[in-house]
């Protein structure tokens, strides 16, 4: 049988996926169809252990805004669920229950809008080889709200590219995004802001991987985001704002000439905690002709081991640390506080220059 494009229209006397009188012509998609939503229905749809367990390409267009427990939900994962192909999100929201849903090797996954909604830590799967674009998106937790209980799992071992203008917003339990070995996350335009409602972990990306700004050169602001990198993070251009809690040991950053990756702080602690705007730089390098400015009046940027960096900037906030923080070019001392153990070392490079 040729594969054949389905329509969702919510014909039956349930919401299952594999009841035939739900779909267009009452069939049932097969593995090799094509499954659309759009304004025809605008009924939920849950995905059952009968449906099958991979689709050819699927469809969330922006007329379809189906309703469940959960508002805008629209459709219900009961199993795993994988994408072989395509899959376009315009709207809706899908909800994991008790299955991952995985964009396939080879698929590629146009989020323009539209929420993701997972508990229990079930998980959207990047492949390796599959690509995500993402225009504007939402990932919402259904743990407990004001702890990192439950949050959705975003487990990338492919390609995400984060456009023009994108907003990636974290809700309820929040979200983690692992950026896994071999895999990437791609900032490419201007304007792309990833946020979180409260700082209490609400934001976790995880990069085991490479992170790249490029693109415009324009700032990235990452705010109430705590980034964990034992990867690579690459500032092409333009200004990566980390507003949050970076940590990094025995990784490196590479920051082209004229572009600034940029430590900001001010996060607010909750439950004793102590997120305050820590940055902890473990043997942490950081190579290129740019620039790591500290301005935040509660950031502070801990090293320890062998830490070095081209290019610093300390406007507001602290630097302190048990190791050697090597600066090889130049660093312009215009405010904040330097302070360290006995064993902690400062060092400015033999051809380097400080300005205070």
């Amino acid at each position: 049988m040729a594969p054949a494009v389905r329509f969702w229209d919510g014909g039956g006397a349930d919401a299952l996926a594999s009841n035939p009188l739900n779909w267009s012509d009452d069939t049932a998609p097969t593995a090799q169809d094509t499954i659309v939503f759009n304004a025809t229905s605008t009924k939920s749809i849950t995905v059952d252990s009968a449906f099958p367990a991979t689709i050819a390409n699927l469809r969330i267009e922006s007329g379809y805004d189906g309703t469940n427990t959960v508002p805008t939900t629209s459709l219900t994962l009961h199993r795993p669920l994988t994408i072989t192909n395509s899959f376009i999100q315009a709207g809706g929201a899908i909800e994991l229950t008790f299955g991952n849903f995985t964009i396939g090797s080879g698929a590629d996954f146009e989020w323009l809008a539209g929420k993701f909604i997972a508990r229990y830590n079930n998980e959207l799967v990047i492949s390796s080889g599959a690509t995500v674009n993402v225009r504007t998106a939402a990932l919402h937790g259904l743990g407990i709200s004001s702890a990192p209980v439950d949050p959705v799992i975003l487990n990338n071992f492919g390609t995400i590219n984060i456009h023009d203008n994108a907003t990636v917003a974290a809700g309820g339990s929040g979200a983690t995004l692992y950026v896994r070995q071999g895999g990437q996350l791609n900032f490419l335009g201007s304007g792309i802001a990833l946020d979180a409602p409260a700082a209490f972990f609400s934001f976790v990306i995880d990069n085991q991987g490479t992170i790249t700004k490029s693109g415009l050169d324009a700032d990235i602001l990452l705010r109430n985001v705590h980034v964990t990198n034992i990867g690579t993070l690459n500032v092409n251009n333009g200004n990566l704002r980390i507003q949050g809690r970076g940590v990094g040991q025995g990784n490196v950053a590479t920051i082209a000439a004229g572009a600034a990756l940029t430590l900001e702080g001010g996060i607010v602690d909750f439950s004793g905690f102590g997120l305050g705007g820590v940055f902890d730089l473990n043997g942490f390098q950081v190579t290129g002709a740019g620039t790591l400015v500290i301005d935040g009046a509660n950031a502070e940027v801990r090293h320890a081991g062998t830490s070095s960096v081209e290019n610093l900037i300390l406007k507001r906030g602290i630097v302190s640390g048990t190791g050697t923080l090597t600066i090889n070019r130049e660093m312009y001392w215009s405010g904040g506080t330097m302070i360290g153990a006995s064993d902690a070392r400062t060092t400015i490079g033999a051809n380097a220059i400080l300005y205070v």
